[in-house]
């Protein structure tokens, strides 16, 4: 995977932040990314309260997005927050080591129980009075 924009990131803000040295060379490539500095100014404004993320799930999941720099890289970053299993998943339904496998499926169905409340009201029947 190719991980060259994210340790720019993470130089960048140790750099601004902390004031760490960066060699000459690495420095000079960094600024030769456009985005490396706008995740930079992101992070910060978000460290220092400068920007507000009303929908910080989603804000943190399409700024993690985007600092991947291949299309594939995107694609196992988003299979990997939708499909694999966490710890959260597990404590949620506990399941037998046989039935493993129904947490590739739980997953999907959980996110949207949590994220999107209100489109598994729609999809529940209407109470009759």
């Amino acid at each position: 995977l190719k991980r060259k924009r994210m340790l720019f990131l993470g130089l960048c803000l140790a750099n601004e932040l902390l004031d760490a040295p960066v060699p000459e060379e690495i420095s000079k490539e960094m600024r030769n990314d456009p985005l490396v500095r706008k995740f930079t100014l992101q992070v910060t404004g978000t460290i220092f309260g400068e920007r507000t993320m009303k929908h910080q799930v989603l804000s943190s999941f399409i700024f993690r997005l985007n600092t991947r720099e291949t299309m594939r890289d995107k694609l196992y970053f988003c299979l990997g927050r939708f499909v694999l299993p966490d710890p959260l998943d597990f404590g949620f339904l506990r399941l037998p080591p046989s039935l493993f496998f129904c947490y590739f499926l739980l997953r999907p169905i959980r996110l949207v129980a949590r994220y999107f409340p209100n489109a598994i009201k729609k999809l529940a029947p209407a109470e009759r009075v």
